[in-house]
């Protein structure tokens, strides 16, 4: 695959800097970087289950403190990256599959409130789940 191809597109967004983070799945379950003119800074991720691996990396958001959190969809998670100086240095791993608090099946939306609590979107459980910032369950709706 090379710089800049894409396959299946899920998200885009922007972080505080102004660069651009795409997010695609089917042929690569991957992250690309981009300047905001377009320029390729860098991929990463891979299909898998395993940390920094993703099956279907479906919405991006960006909270407070600049770490980049994705929709694992089909692994039923989220994925928390922080990242410093164009490096990953640590990674949450939140939820895992089922219909109970915390728990997740197909999670698709993601928005992050201006309170820092998280708001995601289950196409599999009919349902939106409200967690806080450290992925702590705080109550669902449907």
């Amino acid at each position: 695959p090379e710089e800049g191809q894409f396959a299946f597109l899920t998200d885009v967004i922007q972080d505080a800097d102004g660069d651009y983070y795409i997010s695609e799945y089917g042929q690569f379950d991957r992250i690309q970087k981009f300047t905001r003119q377009g320029d390729f800074l860098g991929r990463f991720g891979e299909t898998g289950d395993q940390p920094l691996q993703f099956s279907r990396p479906q919405s991006l958001a960006f909270d407070k403190q600049g770490r980049l959190w994705v929709s694992d969809a089909c692994n039923h998670r989220l994925q928390v990256l922080t990242w410093d100086s164009g490096r990953l240095v640590s990674q949450q791993i939140v939820g895992t599959a089922g219909n109970g608090p915390g728990e997740f099946r197909y999670p698709y939306g993601l928005w992050i409130a201006s309170d820092q609590t998280v708001y995601v979107a289950e196409f599999g459980n009919h349902r939106v789940q409200r967690i806080d910032s450290q992925g702590n369950h705080l109550q669902f709706w449907g």
